[in-house]
């Protein structure tokens, strides 16, 4: 699955930067269920200090060299995890994978259904100390369809809703639209090493509207 918690406009390699681990199928480069994060997969990444990296050319057999690209920070791991042994199960009922990860005294439960034909987004809980604040999405985030090759695109509303930390009383709703585009395959070099077989999102989201309620005297107002 994609390492970020929302969509942005950018380029995304998927790779085992991606959690996914890319095959070929004849003469393809093919994601599907089987390549996907499982419960009790762990995965390390790292930040990058780089003022700006060219995401390269489109389209078919390229070769992308960010070989020069500098680690900002110690690595960080990120955990997946069956969603009975989290806290906020409830909150997700339909999802089957969780994406666990911490940074400091913040910790982030993503929670996901996979499948054989997609991966989506159910909702996301983060903590800071003893604050929680879920966002549920509705409808749900396509992370991947599958099987996913060169050229899928996929796309849609992308809502979700939540608590501002530390609130009870103030909700919000965030919609935005997105399509993602598997827009280019080749060789990927990175610091780590060089994986020949990859395939390039590209995701555009465009920011629709926000609502806000508050409540007093035990009535929400919009």
């Amino acid at each position: 699955m994609k390492i970020r918690t929302f969509k942005l406009a950018g380029i995304a390699v998927l790779t085992a930067i991606d959690c996914f681990t890319p095959k070929f199928c004849g003469a393809q480069i093919t994601l599907t269920e089987s390549d996907a994060p499982q419960v009790g997969n762990s995965f390390i990444f790292a930040s990058d200090s780089t003022p700006y990296v060219s995401p390269g050319g489109s389209g078919a057999n390229q070769t992308w060299n960010l070989s020069s690209i500098k680690k900002k920070k110690i690595n960080d791991t990120i955990f997946f995890k069956s969603p009975s042994t989290t806290p906020f199960s409830s909150d997700c009922p339909s999802s089957n994978l969780v994406q666990y990860s911490q940074s400091g005294i913040f910790k982030t439960y993503i929670y996901i259904n996979e499948s054989v034909s997609s991966e989506t987004e159910q909702g996301m809980v983060m903590t800071y100390y003893s604050t929680i604040n879920p966002m549920i999405y509705n409808p749900s985030n396509t992370l991947m369809p599958f099987p996913a090759t060169y050229k899928t695109s996929w796309g849609g509303p992308f809502n979700f809703w939540g608590k501002y930390f530390g609130t009870d009383s103030t909700k919000y709703k965030f919609c935005y639209s997105y399509t993602d585009t598997v827009d280019a395959w080749g060789s990927l070099t990175t610091p780590a090493n060089t994986y020949p077989s990859t395939l390039r999102l590209k995701g555009t989201v465009t920011h629709i509207g926000d609502s806000m309620w508050t409540k007093s005297s035990g009535v929400w107002t919009y």
